[in-house]
Formats: structure tokens, C-alpha cells, sequence
């Protein structure tokens, strides 16, 4: 009885958040699609600014324009991990997590976990910009390794240096 309670609860929880989640969405939407054109033109400018800002290119490397633009979100952005790789690892934590509970209700939760586990696996497939990012980086590793360059955090700003090994070396040295 108290299974059927719980999934009835979360059945009307759920309904009532896709509901507040639509609104904020359709919000969202409203306020990113504004056909403002010199707000657009402004945030081009100040984008491609920022790029620039953020790496410092003191090799004769030429970036590509996606090489570019995952360097400037700077050197703590974190590349989000494919979902089949954390939700093997979800499930095995949950499980651990459930088996200390006591052994009444651990049936309960470990169907609520597998709905919701159901779900993020099945709202996750679209998302392939990780590996495009991970791809677009490795090249770029390869790349650096090929001319003897490296790339460096600078030290006062979230800017990247790339920059030849034998000069970073001498200017190490030097200090």
C-alpha cells in the first residue's frame, strides 16, 4: 500500500514541476529570443574581445576557430562527462547509499531511483557536445606536442598562454 501512496505522490510531484518547469522555459525562451539587433551586435564585439583577452597565442600555432572558443571559457571549465560514464557510477552509489537504509523501505527507494535513473539516461542522449569539446582538445594536445608548446595558466588572470617549451624552461630557470 505504501508503494502505490509513494508513486502517486511522486506522479503529482512530478506533474506539478514539469508544469513550473515549462513556464520558466517558455520565460527563458522569451527573454533569449528579444530581436534586439545592437544588443546582439554588442555581445558579438564583446565575445570575440573576450576571446582574445583570454588566450595568448606567443607561437606560430594557428588555432581553429572551435580550438579558440574552448580555450577562452578558460582553464577551470570542466568538460561535462558522457553520461554513460557517471551513471554506471550513479547506480553503484545509490545502491550503497539504499543498502544502509532500513530493509522495509529500501524496495521503495530503489524503484524511485530506478525511474529517475531511467530518466536522466533517457534525457541525456542528445547532449554530444562533451565529446566534440574532448575531441577538439585532444587535437590540440597532439598539436602542441607536435611543435614543442605548451599551454600555461597565466598567473593574474583566467587568460591561457601557449607558449614553446625551451622558453618556458629558460624563463623558469631565470626566476
Amino acid at each position: 500500500m505504501w508503494q502505490h501512496i509513494q508513486n502517486i505522490i511522486d506522479e503529482q510531484t512530478n506533474r506539478l514541476m514539469e508544469k513550473q518547469y515549462q513556464k520558466l522555459n517558455k520565460k527563458l525562451d522569451g527573454l533569449t529570443h528579444k530581436p534586439n539587433l545592437q544588443k546582439k551586435h554588442n555581445n558579438q564585439t564583446t565575445t570575440n574581445r573576450d576571446q582574445q583577452q583570454r588566450i595568448k597565442n606567443m607561437t606560430n600555432i594557428q588555432l581553429t576557430q572551435e580550438q579558440k572558443k574552448i580555450l577562452s571559457l578558460g582553464p577551470k571549465y570542466a568538460i561535462e562527462q558522457e553520461p554513460k560514464r557517471y551513471i554506471n557510477d550513479l547506480i553503484l552509489d545509490t545502491g550503497n547509499a539504499i543498502r544502509t537504509f532500513d530493509p522495509k523501505i529500501q524496495n521503495t527507494y530503489r524503484h524511485l531511483v530506478t525511474k529517475q535513473i531511467k530518466w536522466i539516461s533517457n534525457n541525456n542522449r542528445g547532449n554530444i557536445l562533451h565529446k566534440r569539446y574532448q575531441y577538439c582538445l585532444n587535437n590540440l594536445k597532439k598539436t602542441l606536442q607536435n611543435n614543442n608548446a605548451t599551454m600555461v595558466k597565466a598567473d593574474k588572470s583566467k587568460a591561457i598562454v601557449l607558449i614553446k617549451q625551451k622558453f618556458w624552461i629558460i624563463n623558469f630557470r631565470i626566476l
